[in-house]
């Protein structure tokens, strides 16, 4: 699915529920077109990544 969103505004809103739900280590592994951003949830032991792409821009 795409965003209309700049990826600053997606990768902020990411950030925010993140730590909304109490995950720690958020790594971010790219941005622009394609964001790709990761934490560590301790109570599960298990690690949630995020994927999300901005909408291309047309020529």
């Amino acid at each position: 699915m795409f965003s209309d969103k700049p990826a600053q505004e997606i990768v902020s809103d990411i950030f925010a529920d993140y730590n909304e739900r109490g995950l720690q280590q958020i790594t971010l592994h790219s941005t622009g077109e394609f964001i790709h951003v990761s934490a560590v949830d301790v109570k599960r032991k298990r690690v949630v990544n995020t994927y999300a792409r901005t909408e291309p821009k047309r020529r």
